[in-house]
């Protein structure tokens, strides 16, 4: 919903896998979703088959197979059949639309294969463009999961369509984050959760800010198990939303440019859950839902 994502692994023959190859491209499809139109227009179709043209140069060098899916609003689109036909057509390339369910399960697969949760109970977060995963998992398995259609992007859309901020607009957001998330608050058990994960752009970017306030000599390129407090995140909070405009938010140290524009709504979610479920610090998962997809094609 955010952006498109292509990662190329090097499998080997004890099983584990290498990353030998990243890129993304940012294009936020659910920008084009007017109310309840939810149509991907024209011209982000073509810009998304350039942007997967490209990806697919890429694996061809390799002589890597693709295997594609698409989340959020992929899903939620009314012209999405039309929208991987034609990518099929003009790329060759098999999207497989997942529902929430088994976004949640790729994405426990993907972290709980990069963090030491051997015998934990974990409550693991992924914020997304469109939606956000809640998953409770033990070793491989998923004992609870809900998709909320709470995303960065569509926050954005919702409450900071010029991408300025006032705090009427960050109140109106903060008020809404709290009702959706009211029926999951009520019914979700975290008796006996041993810790909280975090992965995906927005828990990955707030990591890299905490982060980056630190000396070099501390600092982490690789973010895997590094761990914040809601303390610290509520510091780069103040830091992000007393910055109004994007121009001013793009000269924060260690902010990517490309998520100037959404960081915002991806912070006061974040911020509202860890309020919401009382969260003192979580644990950052490099790997999530890409990663998961490698993982579960290795399992079959």
């Amino acid at each position: 919903s955010n952006s498109f994502h292509l990662i190329i692994v090097e499998i080997f023959k004890d099983g584990h896998f290498e990353i030998i190859e990243r890129k993304r491209e940012v294009l936020r499809l659910s920008e084009d979703f007017k109310n309840d139109e939810k149509i991907i227009s024209q011209i982000s179709q073509k810009k998304a088959i350039e942007i997967l043209k490209e990806f697919s140069g890429i694996a061809k060098n390799y002589n890597a197979e693709i295997k594609a899916v698409a989340t959020s609003s992929v899903r939620e689109s009314f012209n999405k059949n039309e929208f991987i036909d034609k990518i099929f057509e003009e790329t060759g390339i098999k999207i497989k639309i997942i529902d929430g369910i088994e976004e949640a399960r790729l994405i426990y697969l993907g972290i709980s294969n990069s963090l030491p949760l051997q015998n934990k109970k974990s409550l693991c977060i992924d914020i997304g463009g469109g939606s956000t995963e809640f998953i409770i998992g033990l070793n491989e398995s998923v004992i609870f999961s809900e998709s909320l259609k709470l995303g960065a992007v569509r926050l954005t859309h919702q409450f900071f369509p010029d991408y300025l901020i006032t705090k009427s607009r960050i109140n109106d957001c903060k008020k809404w984050i709290e009702k959706v998330l009211l029926p999951l608050k009520n019914n979700l058990k975290l008796n006996g959760i041993n810790c909280v994960v975090g992965s995906s752009g927005t828990i990955l970017s707030v990591g890299f800010l905490i982060n980056s306030i630190k000396s070099k000599s501390e600092f982490q390129e690789n973010q895997n198990n590094y761990k914040f407090t809601f303390e610290n995140l509520q510091n780069i909070e103040k830091k992000i939303l007393s910055s109004e405009k994007i121009e001013d938010r793009v000269k924060i140290m260690g902010l990517d440019e490309k998520r100037a524009e959404i960081i915002p709504a991806g912070i006061i979610l974040l911020s509202t859950i860890f309020e919401q479920f009382k969260i003192e610090e979580i644990i950052i998962s490099n790997f999530s839902l890409r990663e998961g997809i490698i993982i579960d094609s290795l399992l079959r």
